[in-house]
């Protein structure tokens, strides 16, 4: 996975399926910009009934594309199409840098950061703060970004 591709797997079909013993000559693989909303054949691995991966490059950066993926038979795509799932072109954001105590009490503290700067082409929506007072419990709070003030 990276901000510009994906390499999709699926697991091999059951041979035994096929009603009429056809075997799978390969697989297709259906797919595009969720916004257009169509899905149009990115693969035809026919003839290679072993290949059970495609990696489709050359995706634009926070864009969400969605996938099908089918057999193919001697008639064709025979089997219906798998359910669609969806990938979106991005990576996870970078982490936030100078995290500072901008004040502290005895039961609370108030911590300010500079904000990522690269959001991994998909908008932060918050942080996760995580504290471990040194004992065996830790306390994951999420804080949603308009929640939260950062460092200029």
């Amino acid at each position: 996975v990276s901000r510009t591709g994906i390499r999709i797997y699926w697991p091999p079909v059951n041979l035994s399926l096929d009603e009429d013993g056809l075997e799978p000559e390969g697989y297709l693989v259906y797919g595009g910009k969720k916004a257009d909303g169509r899905f149009d054949l990115l693969y035809n691995g026919s003839g290679f009934p072993k290949t059970l991966f495609f990696h489709h490059t050359g995706l634009e950066e926070g864009m969400t594309y969605q996938y099908q993926v089918a057999v193919s038979t001697p008639r064709g795509d025979a089997q219906p199409r798998s359910s669609p799932f969806e990938f979106l072109a991005a990576v996870a954001a970078g982490a936030p840098q100078n995290l500072q105590a901008i004040s502290s009490q005895s039961t609370a503290v108030r911590l300010a950061w500079t904000s990522v700067s690269d959001d991994g082409a998909s908008p932060v929506t918050g942080y996760l703060l995580s504290h471990d007072g040194g004992t065996s419990s830790s306390l994951d709070q999420h804080v949603n970004i308009e929640n939260s003030r950062q460092l200029e």
